[in-house]
């Protein structure tokens, strides 16, 4: 686990682009509704692309502080609620790959 500077530090360095791609080479736009470092939370919408097709979509990562450890909290909302569990199975995936990801760019991890 990482303390929070470095793990706000990919966080938020990341989405800033507003446009990720996935590993089959599908691109979402995003827009980046705010980046506030002292608080250590970013809100996003994706806005085109989304699959499954969304009527709403707002996000936000935060990375708190838990004693020398960050914990980074990832709440999406979206609609049609029917769609909801086939997207946090998509989150789910995504918070795998975000955990390599900041661990793979903070050499300093914690015990």
């Amino acid at each position: 686990m990482l303390a929070p500077e470095p793990s706000w530090r990919a966080i938020s360095g990341e989405p800033q682009r507003g446009e990720p791609t996935f590993p089959d080479g599908h691109i979402i736009r995003e827009l980046i509704v705010s980046i506030d470092d002292e608080t250590r939370r970013m809100a996003y919408s994706v806005v085109e692309g989304a699959r499954p097709p969304l009527d709403y979509h707002h996000a936000s990562f935060e990375v708190r502080s838990e004693g020398e450890r960050g914990r980074l909290i990832w709440i999406t909302d979206v609609l049609p609620d029917t769609i909801a569990p086939e997207i946090r199975i998509r989150t789910e995936y995504g918070i795998k790959e975000m955990q390599q990801a900041i661990e793979a760019s903070a050499p300093n991890r914690l015990p």
